[in-house]
């Protein structure tokens, strides 16, 4: 495990070029402007299997196709009336996802992340994007059932850290249980925080 993290330390090193900066809890922050590097990152370490979790429109999910060569996508959210969002409005969210997705066949989900997790199996994706429902519990949730989709020596990345306290909680929460100590943030008000799954 110690040589995949050197490794993919050593990509982030090398690709972006970047010196460590220390932020509270001494995370550094390798990647320069935001998550859409970790795109770039994904192709470099030649994923192709992924999963985003809380989709909305597909903007992401249609980025990480476009980037990330012979990517096996899956889209998981339920599209369901959510704080101001309206149930015809995520209908046009889900509409609009399906789109911009058709050409690259993924794998639409329209359930919530713990229905979906009986559709993945363990340990069978390379990288998971979380940034579904932003309840404490529910990110708790997320984190700790997708890490255990994504295999060992992948990346487990939540984003809307730095800028919604409960998921700043359940990252620190969860890094600290599972005493995974190199963790990074993309550099953006709200950050996606992201680690080597172990």
């Amino acid at each position: 495990m110690a040589d995949i993290k050197n490794k993919i330390f050593k990509a982030f090193l090398q690709r972006y070029q970047e010196h460590h900066r220390n932020v509270p809890r001494s995370v550094p922050q390798i990647l320069r402007k935001d998550r859409r590097r970790l795109v770039v990152l994904f192709a470099d370490l030649g994923y192709t299997n992924g999963a985003e979790i809380g989709v909305r429109g597909g903007d992401f999910s249609l980025l990480l196709c476009q980037g990330v060569p012979n990517l096996k996508m899956i889209c998981v959210d339920p599209w369901a009336r959510y704080g101001g969002f309206s149930q015809e409005r995520q209908d046009l969210y889900w509409k609009q996802t399906c789109e911009k997705l058709s050409k690259y066949n993924p794998d639409i989900l329209r359930m919530t992340s713990m229905e979906a997790i009986n559709h993945v199996p363990d340990r069978s994706i390379d990288f998971v994007c979380i940034d579904g429902d932003h309840g404490f519990d529910s990110c708790m949730l997320d984190i700790i059932h997708w890490s255990k989709k994504v295999r060992r020596g992948g990346i487990v990345a939540a984003h809307d850290y730095g800028c919604i306290p409960n998921i700043n909680k359940a990252v620190d929460a969860y890094t600290l249980a599972h005493d995974i100590r190199s963790w990074y943030l993309t550099r953006e008000a709200c950050a996606t925080a992201f680690w080597v799954n172990p």
